[in-house]
This record gives C-alpha cells, structure tokens and sequence, in this order.
C-alpha cells in the first residue's frame, strides 16, 4: 500500500520542428525514437477507493481508485520517466467522451537518481491528486532523475519539454490499454513545477501543439529573476542549498569547471552532498536530506570570488551563470509563440521560500508584455500548503484551484 499516495550537456537542445513527432504504435517500444512515445511500462497494483480512503486526511474526498503505473518515454535530451494513474472504481459513469488528463510537475527535488519520484509513494501522490477526481494524472520526473546524466535544475526548457512528452507518452499508453481519453489536458505544479508549468506555457504553441491543453496552473512559481536570487544569497538560511544545485547545475550544463565556486570547508564533500541527497525523502523515509548538514551562511558555501560575483552581479570569471539566468527566467513568449489556455497561479502570502512580491513581479512582467494571468492571493499559504501538492493532504486552495482546472477541463 505503499504506493497509494503522499502527505506531505553544455549545448542548447535542437529546434523541435527537426524531430520524429508522430509514433507508428501506441505500444511501448525500448527503441523508439519519437518524441513522448512510450518506451516502457510498469503496473504497481489497482487500488479501490476503499483501500485508498483510510489513508485520506479529514476534508479530502475522491472520485475513483486508480491503477499506479510507471512509465518512460522519450523526450528532448533523453528518455524521461513518469507515474501515471489510471482511473478505476469510479463513483460515477465513465465519462462519455474519455478522461481528461493533468499532469502535476514537482517542485525541488534533487539532481540526481536517488531523488526520482517514478514509483514512490511521492509520484503516486503527485499523480493522484487529480487521478482521484476523475483524470488521468501524470507526475513527471525531469531527465536525470532514474534516467542518464543529471538533472538540469531549473532549466526551462528540459522542464517543459518533459511535461508536454509525459503528456504525449500517457496519451500513448492509455490508447495501448484501450482506456479513452477526451484528450483536453492540463498542466500545474509547484515552486520548480510552476517553473515548469509556465515555461510549458511559453513552448506549447510551437512544440506540442497537437496537445490540447485548457490550462496552465501554478502554485508559487521559480521565475529564475537573478536580481531576486541575489537578493537572497546573503541572507542565511537553509535555502542556500538551493543557490548551491542551482550554481553547481547551471556549470555542469554549461561545461565549466565547479572546483573554485566553493567556499573550502565544502569543496570536497559538495559534488556527493548534492548528488547523493534528495530535499524531501521520495519514499519519506528517515534518510539525510539536502538541507541536513550544509552550510546555512553565503560565506561557508560559496569562495569569496564567486560570492563577490554571484551577490553584486558583476560577473566576469562565472559569466555562465548570469547567461544561464536569462535562458531560464520566465518572460514574456508572445513574439515567439501564442498564448494557448488560460494561466492562473496561487500565491501564498506566508510563503518564505518564493514570496508574494517575487511573483507578483513576475505576474506584472507577463501581463505587460501581453499575457494573461490570473493571480490568487491565499491568506497564510506558506509553499508547501497552498496549492497543487499531495492527493491526501489538504491545502488552503485545493478545493478552489482543483475546481478551477477541472471545470476548464469539463467541454468540447
């Protein structure tokens, strides 16, 4: 029953338009080689609504069981992998037309393969919160993550391109298991997976358009602003783990050497801290976490040069980090792309790790430049307990932002 839900290379990649986008079959195949077909499939077990219930906090109600199915599939830089759940034990018909399906991309994790989610209790968890109310719900992991290299953190387009092919490979497999599909979709997440969500948003038009998606939802969103990352680096605390695999990540993607970003009381243990440690247990097993013995102070993490670089923005020597920023951070896209489906995001107002008024920077900067969005304010959300979590656990704006993305769902 484990299974059953959580509480709590250096180059660009190529164009889209030069890859295979269209799978002769529907059936997984190992050696496939177009874009979100399904390479592999793996059932975990059928649970009723029964089984699941108990494991349910009070206020949280669900409309069917599922099938846990981890899945990978191809995408842009690599195969990728994903838990899907398929829904079963229904309360109702089975709907006419098919099942929606949502996918929900996770927030920070980790860089590397201990910290995958396909097949823990925290994809299931992830996955279900919309394949317990009557989609099919898809908890990606990025490349990286249970697949080769490591995972591109906060790289905007290795996390969109993996939504929108988990999107295609689910598709795929629930054509292979003769289960319909109405195939609307939606996309949401939180912190990285509303990084995630939007830059989705921003790529959608012009790398899955055959994807019909009705909406883009986020739960404090990285933006990848540099002046607001700087803005913080010298204030202590256990965030600066996360500046830490956001500079470590960005020089593995770039080629550079890492060994002089690093104050000296870490130099030798930082590659294996952060390789080898998730932020959150997948399993939510006693296992150390990222946070767990690492420097809480800018100055016992990072060396003087790179602190004086990274905290005034006056790069030279680590110039890759201030170009890996730009290519990351969410802007505007209407010159380049359309505005496919509503965007809507719920923004916490106790949030300490993304706050409010980063975001509504953020939301500014887009409406500005031609985007629509719709910003909700939750009274007292923190990060973790707003929105677009755990299937059974209850967030300030479960009930309002569920209902948001499945009534867009509900149509032709």
């Amino acid at each position: 029953m484990f299974l059953l839900m959580a509480c709590t290379n250096a180059a660009e990649a190529p164009p889209a338009d030069t890859a295979d986008t269209a799978p002769l079959s529907h059936a997984p195949d190992p050696t496939c080689t177009a874009l979100g077909c399904l390479r592999a499939e793996r059932s975990y077990g059928t649970y009723t609504r029964a089984e699941i219930e108990p494991y349910l906090y009070n206020g949280v109600t669900i409309d069917n069981g599922y099938e846990v199915v981890a899945i990978e599939y191809l995408t842009e830089i690599g195969p990728a992998t994903a838990t899907v759940t398929l829904p079963s034990d229904l309360r109702g018909e089975t709907p006419v037309e098919g099942f929606p399906l949502v996918v929900n991309a996770h927030g920070t994790v980790g860089l590397d393969d201990p910290c995958q989610l396909t097949g823990t209790v925290s994809g299931t968890g992830l996955a279900a919160l919309f394949g317990g109310r009557g989609t099919i719900g898809i908890a990606p992991d990025y490349p990286g993550l249970g697949t080769p290299g490591y995972h591109r953190y906060l790289d905007a387009r290795t996390e969109a391109t993996s939504v929108l092919d988990s999107l295609r490979a689910a598709l795929h497999l629930a054509q292979h298991r003769n289960i319909a599909t109405a195939g609307r979709a939606a996309v949401v997440g939180l912190s990285q997976g509303g990084h995630a969500v939007l830059s989705a948003a921003t790529l959608h038009s012009r790398y899955a358009p055959e994807l019909d998606i009705r909406a883009f939802g986020a739960s404090g969103p990285a933006s990848l602003y540099e002046d607001q990352w700087r803005s913080g680096v010298l204030q202590p605390g256990p965030h600066l783990v996360m500046h830490a695999m956001m500079a470590w990540s960005f020089a593995e993607v770039s080629g550079e050497d890492r060994s002089d970003m690093w104050a000296s009381n870490v130099a030798s243990t930082v590659d294996q801290h952060l390789t080898e440690r998730c932020y959150w247990s997948p399993s939510f097993g006693p296992e150390p976490v990222l946070t767990d013995d690492f420097p809480t102070v800018a100055e016992e993490v990072f060396s003087d040069d790179f602190l004086s670089e990274y905290s005034t923005g006056d790069w030279d020597t680590y110039g890759f980090i201030e170009e890996r920023f730009a290519a990351n951070r969410v802007e505007p896209w209407l010159d380049e792309g359309e505005q496919t489906a509503p965007i809507a995001i719920w923004q916490g107002t106790a949030d300490t790790t993304v706050p409010a008024w980063t975001t509504r920077a953020m939301v500014d900067d887009l409406r500005t430049g031609g985007v629509e969005v719709t910003l909700n304010m939750v009274a007292g959300g923190t990060h973790t307990d707003t929105a677009f979590g755990f299937l059974a656990y209850p967030e300030l704006a479960t009930d309002e932002s569920v209902a948001w993305v499945l009534g867009l769902l509900d149509g032709p």
